[in-house]
């Protein structure tokens, strides 16, 4: 099956990726956000990453900032 016959019902495109601190600043932005919208993924799952870089439309689920760490004392 190739994407331009593809049938929602029969597959699910996941994506995963730890980008690590790609900010819109970074050289490493476009590329990392170009690349994960031409997979034209259902779910993406982006680790150490902000929101910015993922493709447009769809839903967000994110955590708070540090979490599940304990924060360090200032």
């Amino acid at each position: 099956m190739t994407r331009d016959n593809y049938d929602p019902m029969s597959e699910l495109t996941l994506v995963n990726w730890n980008v690590w601190w790609a900010t819109p600043r970074s050289r490493r932005f476009a590329p990392i956000r170009d690349k994960i919208a031409s997979h034209r993924p259902d779910i993406v799952c982006i680790t150490e990453g902000q929101r910015a870089i993922l493709p447009d439309g769809g839903h967000v689920a994110e955590s708070e900032a540090d979490y599940g760490y304990a924060n360090a004392p200032a």
